[in-house]
């Protein structure tokens, strides 16, 4: 019989209970077991097909798993209804690139869509909600701006923000910074810092940056279909990173100061 560990439930945000699921025959996640805490900073890291993206696709409830269980703030997720308390914060959007007609405004408002006329958010003015999520991540003087005339740093910036438009308690963002320049970076992990220090949000982020992942996260949970380690970011070693992506790794910490 499993063995349970929802014993500490009530500071659990998200608790994965011997977790598997597999597209077709072939297993993405397998007997995966962790519970991320509340105000944690957990970064998923492992080799591309390793089950990163699945375990937060898992976490949305955007995917059912084939056995195991998963836990939002300690109710099974077959029965949560509280979604205003998870903001998601997907890949940079590459349609962002080129002429893309919404505003900054207009995009943060889709945070607040609840599913019965999505048309309305473009039609009413800015809820003071909205306001104060563009406000939270320093986009209000640019919210009449078209989304595709901001940098990629700004444009995440902006996702966020939707994100935040319900003042989540948990922040899930798969690989957020791909395609964003230094700069754009530096900004990105500025603001997470300033939402965890002042919203004491927790925070998981599917990151190949290892260095980056390091300096900012709390945990590390390295991932190859199985849950490899799950620990302490300062108790993960070059041989560990080497074991997960099967050659030698050598850990560079980048200071985002």
């Amino acid at each position: 019989m499993p063995i349970s560990i929802t014993n500490n439930l009530p500071e659990s945000h998200v608790t994965f209970e011997h977790v598997t699921f597999g597209y077709n025959e072939a297993h993405a996640v397998e007997d995966v077991t962790f519970s991320i805490e509340r105000g944690n900073f957990v970064a998923l890291i492992g080799p591309n097909g390793s089950g990163k993206t699945t375990l937060i696709k898992l976490a949305m409830g955007l995917e059912k798993p084939q056995s195991g269980r998963v836990l939002l703030f300690g109710e099974d997720i077959k029965r949560f209804r509280s979604w205003h308390r998870i903001g998601y914060v997907p890949q940079f959007a590459s349609a962002f690139r080129v002429r893309f007609p919404a505003t900054v405004a207009d995009i943060v408002k889709l945070g607040e869509y609840k599913g019965i006329d999505h048309t309305a958010i473009f039609r009413r003015g800015i809820s003071p909600a909205a306001e104060k999520a563009l406000l939270l991540v320093d986009m209000w003087d640019l919210r009449h701006r078209l989304i595709s005339e901001l940098s990629g740093g700004q444009q995440q910036r902006v996702l966020i923000g939707r994100a935040m438009v319900h003042q989540p308690e948990l922040l899930i963002m798969d690989e957020p910074t791909s395609g964003v320049d230094q700069a754009g970076q530096e900004q990105f992990y500025t603001l997470i810092r300033h939402l965890r220090e002042t919203r004491k949000v927790t925070v998981i982020l599917v990151s190949h940056d290892i260095g980056v992942v390091l300096h900012e996260a709390d945990k590390i949970a390295c991932m190859n279909c199985r849950l490899q380690s799950y620990t302490d970011v300062n108790e993960l070693s070059d041989k560990d990173l080497s074991a997960l992506y099967g050659h030698k790794v050598d850990m560079v910490v980048h200071r985002h100061e």
